[in-house]
Formats: C-alpha cells, structure tokens, sequence
C-alpha cells in the first residue's frame, strides 16, 4: 500500500468486498495459479500493484506489455503513468517499456492522508513501435 495513493486507508474488507462488484472493462486480475497476486489498470492511465513476494518474478513485466500491446493496437494515443519516486521496482518496469520521463508533480495519497510526489512517465505509440520492432520488450 506504500506505493499507492488510490485505495482509502486502512483498507477493509468493505473495502475490497466493493471493488470486486464493480464492473471496470480495463481492470485486469493478475493471478499466478494460486489466486490473486495483482491488478492491472488502464483507466485512462496505466496503473498496477502486485504482491511484494511475488514481485521481481516478471509477473508485472508480462501484463504491462499485454496492456501496452492491447492499448496500441486499437489506438495510437500516449499512454501515461506514474510512480512515486522511491519505487524503484515501479520505474524499472515502466522504462523497460519506453516510458520516458514528463513531470514529477505532487498528488494526494489517500493511502498516506497528504500529499506526495509522483513521477509522470509517457510512452508514445512511435516508442513503443520502435522498441517492439527491435525486440526490446518481451
């Protein structure tokens, strides 16, 4: 929960009774054959969690690029995220991608009840293109 700003805090089981009836077309459950292990959104930025002992196994790397792949088949816009800038796992998984840099702005966290700093990346369909034409993204 460090990582994110969206979910209220404490998160309760109401919490997450509520998001599981919810109908989100761009949500995706991550699941590694023993339940849910993350999310993956698209709504109308790219965002994510996974669980910490199933991070730095390529979980997150694979759904990012089926979301990218997904996103720019049907469409050439930018796709835009962001991290805070002590997420070091976060940012790695979006420069592996093409994300570049925009800004870093400050946001609500309503998992901290303040305000904090976000780094906004971009990923153009050009980018993206050239890194999938080349190979670089797997």
């Amino acid at each position: 929960m460090q990582w994110l700003s969206a979910p209220p805090w404490p998160y309760e089981s109401k919490d997450a009774e509520w998001f599981v009836t919810q109908d989100y077309p761009t949500h995706w459950a991550i699941e590694a054959g023993n339940g849910l292990i993350g999310v993956i959104a698209f709504d109308p930025t790219l965002g994510y969690w996974l669980a910490a002992e199933e991070q730095g196994q390529g979980y997150m790397s694979e759904a990012v690029n089926a979301v990218l792949a997904w996103h720019f088949d049907q469409s050439d816009s930018p796709v835009i995220s962001s991290h805070m800038p002590q997420n070091s796992a976060s940012r790695r998984v979006l420069l592996k991608h093409g994300f570049t840099d925009t800004k870093l702005e400050k946001i609500f966290s309503r998992t901290h009840g303040r305000e904090t700093d976000i780094q906004r990346m971009e990923l153009t369909a050009d980018r993206w293109q050239q890194l999938e034409n080349r190979g670089a993204i797997a």
